[in-house]
C-alpha cells in the first residue's frame, strides 16, 4: 500500500500541484525507496507514452517524426497545464 502512495504522490508532483502540507506529510511517512521506484517508473511510462505518442501522429499524419514528437510533446503540454488550471484555478 505504501508503493502505491508513493506513486499516486509522484503523479501528483509531476503535475506540479502538490500542496506543501502534503509534501511535508510524505516526507515524513514515505520511503525514499519507494518514492525513487515510483519516479523511475513514471518517467518510464512518460517516454513510453510520449514515444508511442509521436508514432500514431506520425502514421496519422504521414509525416516526420520530428514533428510528430513535437505535435505530442504540445498536446502533451496543453493537457497539463489545463489539468493543472483546473485543480487550482
Amino acid at each position: 500500500m505504501n508503493v502505491v502512495r508513493a506513486f499516486k504522490a509522484v503523479a501528483w508532483s509531476f503535475f506540479g500541484i502538490r500542496k506543501g502540507s502534503e509534501y511535508e506529510r510524505d516526507v515524513a511517512e514515505r520511503k525514499p525507496q519507494h518514492v525513487t521506484v515510483a519516479g523511475i517508473a513514471s518517467a518510464a511510462l512518460l517516454v513510453v507514452v510520449l514515444v508511442l505518442g509521436a508514432f500514431f501522429v506520425q502514421q496519422v499524419s504521414h509525416g516526420d517524426y520530428p514533428m510528430a514528437l513535437a505535435q505530442t510533446l504540445t498536446v502533451i503540454a496543453a493537457l497539463m497545464m489545463i489539468l493543472s488550471w483546473l485543480w487550482d484555478p
